[in-house]
């Protein structure tokens, strides 16, 4: 972390440049201030300031928190790209960072053609994503840690641009609703430790940002197209660019996505419209305000018995009536000001407000023949405003100081109902509305102290008003809940930006789920799951020799496990687990070793996990659906005339799919493949890029499973080819 001690002005635009090639400083909770230049008059500087940080903007700068406003570049330098870990240029973590951090650059990003999120967390080390209904390109399942991967997403948090974008932070935590599409992914990061204090609620398991193109420096058009297997076609058109000046940018984006899956009667219509503004009111300070509109529309995929499955995995039982529908309104606001002698002091204010509809419908009884189709109805709300920000202050040594204050208010109003198949009176079995309202603090103080960095502090969190009621069985829940969750993390460079080890140690919760509440039980135990993460690991990054690489051992505690229970469908307070393993993250850029292998490079990373019920009727079994392995890695060459190839793999290890241990999902390996030509040329004063590719996923045909409980199954997805073309116009 760069040292920020009081600097005189002929200093100043030296520190400020180094803050800025130092990515994500201080967990990179805000772009770094802009370069000053010699001085001259107030208008010429103003302009120079936003010159200098135009050129110099990169993707270093991905970050967790914060809206990533200022991470394009000119074309040929931003998607023409670096090294995969940024060895050349690329987006890189810092190196005092004290806890695992990881960061997929925006090449690796687009050239795995996502079409849908998990395809990029499964490639983000130490995360994975299961099969869950067959639908998982539009309802993503992910997972860290080796925590209970039920499906829903509910021990990670997962954000867009530092925004996040669980249903209900507080109250229901999946991302079934999840309004985003892949196509608008740029790069991502992931946390797996020392993050609970700045970020909460739901962070034992890791923090996963999906970060979206930032607005590029000029005047910009991109268009992309995909086809695919399955009448796969998407369109993602991005206009926008900066004002002369560099005083107001924006940018539109539209996605405009739809298929047939290889599923009977599980064809999909996806579509979202972006906006980004970017307002630099002086050189200190701007004002961004961004915002979405997302609708999706897909028939939904039904698990099959084993001999489905063994006949047809494509067939879809589910009766025709049986779909999925949402939409989703979300923006942020965000006014950010640098203050101070060397502008490294900063002060952030944002509001956010989310509304989003979900109509999920699914036939009874679980089982056919079906005589009914249940739909499942939930209007959410979550606003709030959040204040937060950083200074140093000097006690015999430097301290930097994070804070963050957040009020936060969620509402869901949710109604399930049975229709008879054929027509018939309806049946409302719950018509119920949750309000909860949150208030949140966190303080934690940095030390640097020669190679060594140390960072303490506490997150303070008030579920302050928790009601629920349902009008159908006239029963309510009422709770509150407060606690404070430490975090402690420590970083030793052996070698200045070479080799550090690093340890840390916080605590996290995750409240009780709205859809897990019995109305009519009074006596029904609403307790708050919570946990205890400690991790020890060392990295190296060498980009004179190409390498990069990082060991880290983990382990959490974790109590009150409360789980829907697969086999009962009731509600369950499994007791107690813990889960234990390392992650091995690696990456080689042949390149730097020898000329004669320029542009040959290889990545990988492995993670090995242990879930075990620690108490209760399960005690000494495997937590279900935690595979014992997962990894993902590749190969890939570019040459200096544009042509490219890449080719990885994901792995997803063996798990159990009942918390009895007796059924279990086998391992398999996906193969995927990429060919493709990307090059820049120079038009006038115009820059013109061109990326065309064609690529395969599942090579070599895979045959897959996921079993889901004791009796249902999911299969995976055949061989599927694509042709993926992007054309980029920067004026």
């Amino acid at each position: 972390m760069p040292s920020r001690r009081p600097c005189p002005r002929a200093a100043l635009a030296i520190l400020v440049s180094a803050a800025a090639a130092a990515p994500a400083a201080w967990a990179a909770d805000a772009p770094p201030p802009p370069p000053v230049a010699a001085p001259m008059t107030p208008d010429a500087a103003d302009l120079a300031r936003r010159a200098a940080l135009a050129a110099q903007a990169s993707p270093d700068e991905v970050v967790v928190r914060g809206t990533a406003l200022r991470l394009d570049g000119p074309i040929s330098e931003v998607l023409v790209g670096a090294s995969p870990l940024g060895l050349d240029g690329g987006p890189t973590v810092p190196f005092e960072v004290g806890g695992s951090r990881d960061v997929l650059s925006p090449r690796r990003v687009r050239e795995y053609t996502p079409v849908s999120v998990d395809e990029i967390a499964n490639r983000l080390p130490g995360v994975s994503s299961r099969l869950y209904s067959g639908d998982e390109h539009l309802r993503p399942s992910l997972n860290m840690r080796g925590m209970p991967d039920n499906g829903f997403t509910e021990y990670e948090a997962v954000l867009v641009d530092g925004f996040n974008m669980s249903t209900l932070p507080y109250g229901w935590t999946a991302i079934s609703i999840f309004p985003f599409t892949a196509e608008r992914i740029w790069a991502a990061e992931v946390y797996r430790g020392a993050h609970a204090i700045r970020y909460g609620p739901t962070t034992l398991g890791g923090v996963i940002n999906f970060v979206t193109p930032p607005i590029p420096t000029a005047p910009t058009v991109r268009e992309r197209v995909v086809v695919g297997s399955n009448a796969y076609l998407s369109s993602t058109t991005e206009i926008g660019g900066f004002t002369p000046n560099q005083k107001f940018g924006a940018m539109l984006t539209y996605v405009d996505k739809s298929g047939d899956t290889f599923r009977d009667d599980a064809a999909f219509d996806v579509n979202e419209l972006a906006l980004k503004t970017l307002w630099n009111i002086d050189c200190d300070s701007w004002l961004a305000v961004n915002g979405a509109h997302w609708r999706d529309v897909h028939g939904l995929p039904s698990r099959l018995t084993r001999a489905e499955l063994d006949a047809d995995p494509s067939q879809n039982t589910n009766p025709d009536e049986v779909d999925w529908k949402g939409w989703a309104y979300w923006g942020t606001a965000t006014y950010h000001r640098n203050y101070g002698a060397c502008a490294d002091n900063w002060f952030e204010a944002m509001a956010y407000y989310k509304l989003a509809r979900r109509a999920l419908e699914s036939p009874r009884p679980a089982n056919p023949p079906y005589n009914a189709v249940r739909s499942a109805d939930s209007d959410n709300y979550a606003s709030g405003l959040e204040l937060r920000g950083e200074f140093s202050a000097y006690l015999g040594v430097e301290h930097r100081l994070h804070w963050g204050l957040r009020y936060h208010r969620e509402e869901i109003q949710r109604t399930t109902f049975d229709e008879p198949l054929g027509g018939g009176p309806r049946t409302v079995t719950q018509d119920a509305e949750t309000v909860n309202q949150a208030f949140a603090a966190n303080l934690d103080d940095t030390v640097k102290l020669g190679c060594l960095t140390l960072q303490a502090g506490l997150r303070f969190e008030d579920l302050f008003d928790s009601h629920a009621e349902d009008k159908v069985t006239g029963g309510e829940k009422d709770f509150d809940f407060s606690d404070v969750f430490p975090g402690v993390s420590a970083t030793y460079e052996l070698v200045p930006e070479r080799w550090a080890v690093f340890a840390n140690v916080h605590s996290s919760f995750r409240a009780p789920q709205t859809f897990t509440y019995d109305f009519t039980n009074p006596a029904q135990e609403l307790d708050f799951e919570h946990g205890t993460n400690v991790e020890v690991g060392v990295r190296h990054r060498d980009p004179r020799r190409g390498l990069a690489g990082s060991v880290v051992l983990w382990q959490v505690d974790y109590s009150d496990f409360i789980e829907l229970d697969p086999q009962t469908n009731v509600v369950t307070n499994y007791g107690g687990f813990k889960t234990q393993g390392f992650d091995l993250v690696g990456e080689v850029d042949f390149g730097a070793l020898t000329r004669r292998l320029c542009g040959l490079s290889l990545f990988a990373n492995a993670t090995h996990q242990t879930s075990e019920y620690q108490k209760g009727q399960y005690e000494g079994n495997d937590v279900q659906h935690v595979p014992d392995w997962i990894g993902a890695g590749g190969i890939r060459y570019e040459h200096p005339c544009g042509l490219y190839g890449v080719m990885d793999a994901t792995y997803r290890g063996v798990a159990w799919a009942v918390p009895t241990n007796d059924d279990q999902t086998p391992a398999y390996t996906l193969w995927n493949a990429r060919v493709g030509f990307r090059r820049t040329f120079c038009v006038g004063r115009g820059t013109l890029e061109l990326d065309a590719a064609v690529a395969c996923k599942n090579l070599f045909d895979n045959d897959y499973y996921l079993q889901h409980n004791a009796t249902l199954y999911v299969p995976g997805v055949p061989r599927e080819y694509f042709l993926d073309v992007s054309i980029g116009w920067e004026f």
